[in-house]
């Protein structure tokens, strides 16, 4: 993809979209950091970033995904009245987020993992939150 980007666009817009595709990824690695180190920022990071790998979507010409780490993905998708279903497993990362795509392109897909996770860490974070409290 980077590849692709640097024959197409000039070099200040190469770094602006570099930036923001490495952005969710470089909030991820601090969240793990932070978990590493025990912190409550860890945690909280760690929540929105979880958070925002719950979602993946395609709507009125919009696609968006971001994944770091595992996808374990339920979609549904409806092209010309026809609904598809859709299991996903993938590990790595990727950050997508394309306009231009078919309006009548409908996709709805949840990472399970990622909410799994995220719920964890929720109850986690309340438990810390109660404990802080009966202090």
């Amino acid at each position: 993809m980077l590849y692709r980007m640097l024959d197409v666009l000039d070099n200040l817009q190469f770094i602006i979209y570099l930036l923001i595709y490495l952005v969710p990824f470089i909030f991820s690695i601090l969240a793990g950091i932070q978990l590493l180190k025990k912190r409550t920022s860890g945690l909280n990071l760690s929540l929105a970033v979880q958070l925002v790998q719950v979602p993946y979507f395609a709507f009125n010409g919009l696609y968006y995904s971001f994944i770091s780490g595992l996808l374990l993905g339920i979609r549904v998708s409806i092209l010309e009245g026809m609904k598809k279903f859709n299991f996903n497993f993938s590990i790595g990362g990727y950050c997508q987020v394309q306009t231009g795509l078919p309006v009548e392109l409908t996709a709805i897909g949840i990472n399970v993992f990622a909410l799994i996770t995220f719920c964890f860490l929720l109850g986690n974070r309340i438990k810390n939150i109660k404990e802080d409290l009966s202090k």
